[in-house]
């Protein structure tokens, strides 16, 4: 078939074949609503290049998962600092009423009142 054709028609047509078949290779074949039918160097690239970026979605919900934690652990922090707080006032508390009970058993030994009678520890048994 390509006998008959001279070799000006043919020059032309083997450097369109071959850019044709070029471009095949290199950048593939795809279509407008069907998408790449055959993919080539670029696409292979380009699928290994951003086969492990982050999309925008997936960037948004880790802000927002993020920002959770965050406040989160804001609100902990709060609620340690205010029981910290209730601890040492339960604890001055209790060394204030340990000194108040040394202070009212001072006074009773000065008193004569050292503990409790014989009377009183029959009377407590009894009832």
């Amino acid at each position: 078939m390509f006998t008959n054709l001279s070799d000006i028609i043919k020059i032309p047509l083997a450097i369109l074949a071959g850019l044709a078949l070029g471009i095949l290779v290199y950048e593939g074949l795809k279509l407008p609503w069907i998408g790449q039918i055959v993919p080539g160097i670029v696409w292979y690239r380009v699928d290994a290049a951003t086969s492990k970026m982050v999309t925008t979605f997936e960037r948004d919900v880790l802000q927002a998962q993020l920002d959770q934690e965050r406040r989160y652990r804001a609100i902990a922090e709060a609620a340690s600092a205010r029981a910290q707080e209730r601890a040492a006032a339960t604890e001055i508390a209790r060394q204030n009423a340990e000194a108040r009970i040394k202070e009212l058993d001072d006074q009773a030994k000065t008193d004569g009142l050292e503990g409790w009678s014989k009377e009183e520890l029959e009377w407590n048994a009894k009832h």
